[in-house]
């Protein structure tokens, strides 16, 4: 198998998803094309791939996954990838790719890389500086987290949120990252 595919033929791997415009332009124009990405997303979510947690920035985005059978992320990501490219490329007139290339990915491969992945993707708008508090974002899971649900099923929280108990809570984690802590996530993505 690839080194590139990893993921192809893995059963209840999780995976590190991430893909950002070409010439890291703008990919999600306004508040219409967050929310149609995210509908998207919902209706080509199958039983076979569990989005544990996903955050969309203005050029790129990021999805935590655990894909349950061979291929499930591959034709999640084509039909996604392939739905709003057209979409967009439609309403605003335009032709072309508007992704840098195929989406990246990563396997995670232990608990602790998963729990500081989670942090990572969900800190994303406040450390660019589109907010100043994380619950501020709205383009991302973290409130299926803070609120301990399952966000209208799009979003599976109970496997990171399970590290964590009452004291210990995962919104308290997120909201007091530290930058060892960012240098433990940058260890695992780069």
């Amino acid at each position: 198998m690839s080194k590139r595919t990893p993921h192809i033929q893995s059963f209840d791997t999780y995976f590190h998803i991430y893909n950002r415009g070409v010439n890291r332009n703008t990919v999600f124009f306004d508040d219409e094309n967050y929310r149609f990405f995210i509908q998207r997303m919902s209706e080509y979510l199958t039983p076979e791939l569990d989005v544990i947690a996903y955050c969309l920035m203005p050029n790129h985005f990021h999805f935590l996954v655990q894909q349950h059978q061979p291929e499930a992320i591959s034709t999640f990501m084509g039909r996604i990838s392939k739905s709003y490219v057209q979409a967009v490329n439609m309403r605003f007139n335009r032709t072309g790719h508007l992704f840098e290339g195929k989406y990246k990915i990563n396997e995670i491969d232990t608990v602790q890389y998963l729990v500081h992945l989670s942090s990572y993707i969900h800190l994303n708008p406040v450390r660019a500086g589109l907010v100043n508090e994380v619950k501020d974002w709205r383009f991302r899971s973290y409130k299926a987290y803070a609120e301990k649900n399952e966000n209208e099923g799009l979003v599976k929280p109970n496997v990171v949120l399970q590290e964590f108990d009452e004291n210990n809570s995962y919104s308290k984690f997120v909201e007091t990252y530290q930058p060892n802590n960012r240098e433990t996530v940058k260890s695992f993505l780069f």
